[in-house]
């Protein structure tokens, strides 16, 4: 597995909350599923899906896993899958500042990766 174009938003204001992005390339021929994803500067971080209601709306559903095409990529974006993660703490994060992650996937074990902080709406 391939880990590439890690970034996660810079939390608004005081907030905890914000959402981690990954591009995943599997190398492999076989489908593999990303499982989960920790940091030890998150408190939880969960795999979840945004979708448009096609009224100007969107909403947000927790996954339990996400397929990684054998051959293929996975490409995590604000408008579909993404990591949803609360900090453990208010963070003092400024752009281009790196969080650790590891990615766990079910055949492939578990990777470790950088995210870069960016603001909203950077890509």
């Amino acid at each position: 597995m391939g880990i590439s174009d890690a970034r996660i938003f810079l939390p608004y204001g005081d907030g905890r909350y914000t959402s981690v992005y990954f591009r995943i390339a599997n190398s492999g021929d076989a489908d593999d599923e990303l499982t989960s994803v920790t940091s030890p500067e998150m408190e939880e971080a969960m795999l979840s899906t945004d979708r448009s209601n096609g009224q100007g709306a969107a909403s947000m559903t927790m996954v339990g896993s996400a397929t990684v095409p054998g051959g293929g990529t996975l490409a995590m974006s604000p408008y579909g899958l993404n990591v949803m993660v609360k900090t453990k703490t208010k963070t003092h994060w400024r752009p281009g500042d790196s969080v650790p992650f590891v990615l766990h996937f079910r055949h492939s074990g578990s990777r470790k990766s950088l995210a870069v902080v960016v603001r909203p709406g950077i890509d």
